[in-house]
């Protein structure tokens, strides 16, 4: 058997060099999976909504700026912290940058989520209803009577 004498070092020889605009593309992904948040976006695409992120490096630093949207129906400071967590965990994860500041400007209110919500609320008291009882609909007929 032969010995192996000192230790083999394995360390990174490799450079990695990501496009400008690869982080702004991380932030607009992780803010499609948040739900009540749209970003404050010119485009009605959501997936080329960059205007509404703007991001700063320094060395190995990232600050993030973003700009969105939130229903009526959410906290604002908690749906803002919720974004900057997503957000911080998404770019550290997928790059080898630090982020130091994740800067969220509510701009709007949403007001058309609430259908949604009813909507979504509405089908889970169904599917939560017994299944055995007949389902029946409520109709209200309204006549005018003129003399």
């Amino acid at each position: 058997m032969a010995r192996i004498k000192g230790k083999i070092k394995k360390e990174r020889q490799v450079k990695i060099v990501y496009n400008k605009g690869i982080v702004e593309d991380i932030v607009v992904l992780a803010m499609q999976n948040v739900p009540f948040v749209e970003l404050n976006s010119r485009s009605t695409n959501k997936k080329l909504a960059h205007d509404a992120v703007y991001v700063e490096y320094n060395k190995e630093n990232v600050f993030i700026y973003i700009e969105v949207k939130i229903a009526y129906t959410q906290n604002v400071s908690d749906m803002a912290f919720k974004i900057q967590e997503i957000i911080r965990h998404d770019v550290e994860a997928m790059t080898e940058y630090k982020v130091s500041e994740v800067n969220v400007t509510v701009k709007d209110v949403l007001f058309d989520s609430q259908t949604q919500i009813e909507t979504t609320n509405q089908e889970k008291d169904n599917s939560s209803e017994d299944s055995s009882q007949p389902k029946t609909e409520e109709v209200s007929l309204e006549t005018n009577t003129e003399n």
